[in-house]
């Protein structure tokens, strides 16, 4: 079962969250969402995360220029899209080298991947509880928990 926690906003509570070793950690580059990262984001914290966390961009219509600077610039490992973006967009977005998730309803499936989880475990905006976090992520695996 893999996990994305997104939203990360704060240093503190990113590297807090990062020692859990979710599979994914999230980073919402829409400006009109309390979560977003915008400038504030230090490219370096991103790069010096653990081998094993996929770092992942989430973006809301934006153009595809713009989203390959940003990818650029934090070395993420995906864009994951959750606006209206259209085939043909993520065609582009691929063929530039982007490595695309397209955001889907939750739903029941015999294949289920893993969960992405953002306001459920935060304790204020883009600050996630890490306490909560741990007891979700342990019992996902199916772990008990510290």
């Amino acid at each position: 079962m893999q996990i994305k926690i997104c939203g990360m906003r704060e240093a503190g509570n990113l590297w807090a969250i990062a020692d859990l070793s979710p599979d994914f950690l999230g980073f919402i580059f829409y400006k009109k969402s309390s979560r977003y990262v915008g400038d504030t984001l230090d490219p370096e914290q991103l790069r010096s995360l653990p081998q094993g966390i996929c770092k992942v961009g989430v973006f809301v219509d934006e153009p595809l220029e713009n989203v390959q600077i940003i990818n650029c610039k934090y070395t993420l490992d995906y864009v994951q899209l959750h606006g209206h973006e259209t085939p043909a967009y993520c065609e582009q977005a691929k063929a530039r080298g982007l490595r695309i998730i397209k955001a889907l309803l939750a739903f029941q499936h015999p294949q289920l991947l893993g969960f992405d989880l953002n306001s459920q475990l935060e304790a204020a905006p883009g600050l996630k509880d890490v306490a909560t976090t741990r007891q979700l992520l342990a019992r996902l695996h199916d772990e008990p928990a510290a």
